[in-house]
């Protein structure tokens, strides 16, 4: 598909791929697992097991080779709670959420819910389709689409945008054809808010963090149960790549959150990872830039606020950079599974 089509399936088609693989196999030159990831895994990752309930113990036992899909599916096939009649997981709204309206609560609960069995687990299809979502006209969804901070907060709108798409993906592949006109409408007002100058979302007056973050939120939506192409996928790597030779080194010396540090770094780990899927573009470039940050996660995973989600950007890490393979992590398969 040529660079600037759209993100989605084409018009008229919403269909399951095949099963897809986030491993890359690049042709570059060889490097090797840094010493200290083993001691962050056995120190952070791994740290506690018995005090976290076994689905989530086995999981991270799972994501390093530890335990076998057998061990996991059915513990995680356990924990998934049974659907209400149009379709939410939960009816309650906790009284502290600050990420939205009601509705956007429950449409991140469906999405944690069915991509946590989708992530090579259970492969566990919804029971119901989501029918608490509004069946919106293409306008409404166009205007709701656009209405979104992408200027002053591309994070935000790209993951709310994203879980808008999310949802009415998934009713349509549940048979619901009468969100089909609302999916298609949003995928192409997404694609048409892309930068074409950086292939970035967001407008260029947020800072770099944001920008790459909102493209992140998005894309990590999008792909997730469908296999998108990414219009402008060299842009993308060249602009995350030279945010995280430039941007990124400057919010460790302004001293920002280590909770801000940990995902900005799997932000580049997961844009990178996505756009090298569509083009050879910098191949060896990102595995050595990659390859640079290691020292900055190993820095990042010593302290103790540190957040979990490290463990993402190792693995991305290990993948951009040609090892993970050799260690026995597992491929990550997403897929919405056939009926």
């Amino acid at each position: 598909m040529a660079a600037g089509a759209p993100i989605g399936p084409a018009k008229g088609s919403v269909e399951t791929t095949e099963d897809k693989t986030m491993a890359v196999k690049l042709e570059t030159k060889k490097y090797s697992i840094p010493g200290w990831v083993d001691e962050f895994i056995e120190t952070k990752y791994l740290k506690d097991l018995e005090k976290l309930d076994p689905a989530e113990a086995t999981k991270r036992l799972y994501n390093v080779g530890r335990a076998s899909l057998e061990q996991l599916q059915p513990l995680v096939e356990a924990t998934v709670p049974e659907q209400l009649e149009d379709g939410r997981y939960t009816k309650d709204v906790p009284s502290d959420y600050k990420g939205g309206d009601a509705l956007m609560f429950h449409q991140r609960s469906v999405e944690k819910i069915v991509h946590e069995c989708l992530e090579n687990i259970t492969r566990r299809r919804p029971k119901r389709p989501f029918t608490f979502v509004p069946v919106w006209t293409p306008q409404e969804i166009e205007q709701r689409t656009r209405a979104r901070k992408w200027n002053s907060m591309a994070w935000g709108a790209g993951s709310h945008a994203g879980a808008d798409i999310d949802v009415l993906y998934m009713n349509v592949q549940m048979g619901l054809e009468e969100y089909r006109p609302a999916y298609e409408a949003a995928m192409a007002t997404v694609t048409a808010l892309q930068n074409a100058e950086d292939g970035m979302w967001g407008g260029q007056q947020n800072e770099p963090f944001d920008r790459v973050n909102g493209t992140m939120k998005l894309l990590s939506k999008v792909h997730f149960i469908q296999e998108c192409h990414l219009p402008f996928a060299d842009k993308v790597i060249d602009y995350v790549l030279d945010y995280s030779k430039n941007a990124y080194p400057t919010m460790i010396s302004a001293h920002h959150r280590t909770i801000d540090l940990c995902c900005s770094m799997i932000d580049i780990m997961f844009c990178l990872e996505y756009a090298i899927r569509m083009t050879d573009h910098q191949r060896d470039d990102i595995a050595e830039t990659v390859y640079g940050l290691f020292p900055i996660m190993e820095q990042l995973g010593k302290r103790e606020d540190c957040s979990l989600n490290l463990w993402g950007s190792i693995r991305r890490a290990a993948n951009l950079c040609g090892f993970k393979d050799e260690l026995g992590w597992p491929d990550k398969v997403y897929r919405f599974p056939d009926a």
